[in-house]
Order: structure tokens, then sequence, then C-alpha cells
């Protein structure tokens, strides 16, 4: 009886003088919080997969604070089996107390990094942009369509399709001029010349009619304008030396949608111009040949 009392005592204090509990409770503990910190991580991650489907664009805030929440349960994970065998314990103490000095000599050392790291934070927190905006930042004359937001930087994609790489501190100071913050359609403005002879209720018409029958073109005109094929607003921006200035806008659903959009009204606009007889001033040398 005595016998296996010690044999089954033996099993547990296994490896006590290495870990707390013995071996085996190590392993218990072991196993236990690993799997509370994988349960834990896996929640949090159907929870923010369960935001983004709902919307992908708000869905930031949760990915952010995921990265971040994910990083302390791994952390704490790693201390709670650490304390567990004995050689460590007098290391992860000393960690922990040490933990305030090395905060400050770290963070001394990588002002720069931390202040990207808060930058990222109010950036996700209040989302002045989002990722597949197409953001511009006048002072720093970059422009491109916000394709991540880390920790430390977002990333930006041109339209010639190189990265350019910004740290969150310059986001979260610079002017950053947004072209799809919440807009459900782009507006695009078309700047052209005519002669002064121009018949100007013509030229309307031909406008009207060749921009609300481009595709890609979204008719923002009201049920009642579109009743009586009322012409665009377009207006006589500025008298030119050669002619008048002439600008009006069309409307579609993006931004790079607006791009292809305007060519297709240019090469319909010459086409038209042509079959209606108006004409685009342009700059005529002519050259007088002197005879003498």
């Amino acid at each position: 009886m005595m016998g296996n009392i010690v044999k089954e005592n033996s099993v547990f204090l296994f490896g006590n003088t290495i870990f707390e509990n013995g071996f085996l409770g190590f392993l218990i503990t072991f196993l236990i919080t690993v799997i509370i910190a994988k349960i834990f991580t896996t929640i949090l991650e159907k929870l923010v997969d369960h935001a983004m489907k709902k919307d992908a664009r708000a869905s930031m805030p949760f990915k952010y604070l995921l990265k971040i929440l994910r990083t302390v349960i791994y952390i704490i994970a790693t201390f709670a089996i650490l304390m567990n065998v004995k050689p460590l314990q007098s290391v992860s103490t000393a960690i922990l107390g040490a933990t305030s000095v090395m905060t400050v000599v770290v963070g001394l050392a990588a002002q720069e990094t931390f202040g990207n790291f808060i930058a990222g934070f109010f950036i996700v927190i209040y989302q002045p942009f989002h990722v597949g905006d197409m953001v511009n930042l006048p002072e720093k004359n970059i422009s491109g369509t916000v394709i991540e937001i880390t920790f430390r930087h977002t990333i930006l994609n041109t339209v010639e399709n190189t990265k350019i790489i910004v740290p969150n501190s310059t986001m979260n100071s610079a002017i950053v001029e947004d072209k799809a913050f919440g807009q459900k359609t782009y507006i695009r403005y078309l700047v052209l010349s005519v002669a002064y002879n121009t018949d100007i209720d013509k030229l309307e018409r031909v406008i009207t009619d060749v921009v609300i029958n481009t595709d890609g073109v979204i008719d923002t005109r009201s049920a009642e304008a579109q009743e009586k094929n009322l012409p665009i607003n377009i207006t006589v921006n500025e008298f030119l030396d050669s002619g008048i200035q002439i600008r009006f806008p069309f409307t579609t659903k993006s931004l790079g949608k607006s791009v292809e959009t305007a060519s297709k009204i240019r090469k319909a606009l010459l086409v038209a111009f042509r079959e209606n007889g108006i004409e685009i001033p342009y700059q005529k040398i002519q050259i007088i040949k002197d005879n003498m």
C-alpha cells in the first residue's frame, strides 16, 4: 500500500527540481496555457472576420486591435509558462522588474518608431482614410491608393503601380486629400475651348448628348431635367485670346473609372464637334514668302 503511494507521488514529483510542480504539472500548465491563449485569439479573429463581412472598411480598428491583443496574449502566456520553470523564475522576475527601466531606454532610443505606432493607432481609431481610398498628400507631392495600414507605416499604390511606404507620423500630421471618403460617386470636370463664333445652345446640346451617352457616366440630372432633355451644367469658364473656355462635370462610380471615361468623352466630342461644325481653336502659324 505504502509502495503504491510512493510511486504515485514520484510521478507528480518527477522533475520538481527544475519545474515548480514537477514535469507532469508543468506539462499540464503548458497545455492549458496554450489552449487558453489559442481560444482567446480564435475568438478575436472570428470577431474581426464577422466585422469585415459587415463592412470591410470599418473593420480596420478591429484588425489593428487584434494584432495588439494577440501579441499581449502570447507574451502573458509565455511568462506564465516560464514562471513554472525554476531556473527561469529569477530571470522572468528580473525582466518584469526591469520593465520600467527598459521602457524608458527603449522609448528614448526609438522615439520615431513609437511616434509612428501612436500615429497609426489614432489613424485606426479616427479613420481619416480607409484601405482602398485614393489619397493625395499635396505637401509631399505623394498620391496613391491605400493598400495597407500597419503599426509603423501606410502603404500606397501609385498610378504607375509602384509602392510608396509613408510613416504613420507623416500621414497623421500632413494634409491628406481623400478622394473616396465615403463618396458613392466621383465627379470630374473637363475643360475645353471653342471658337468665339460657336452657337452656345448648340454646343450645350452636343456636349450633353455625348456625356450622358458615354459608357460609365452616371446621369445625375433630376427626373424633370431628364424628361425635358435639359443640358448638363455647362459653364463659360473664361474668355481666352483664341476662344471661349468651357467647363462641365460628369459623374462616375470611382476615381479610376473617371480617368477612363474622360478619355472616352474627349474622343466622342472630337467626332461630334466635326459633325456639327464646332471649331476647337488652336494656334496657327502663317508663313509669308518674300519674293524679293
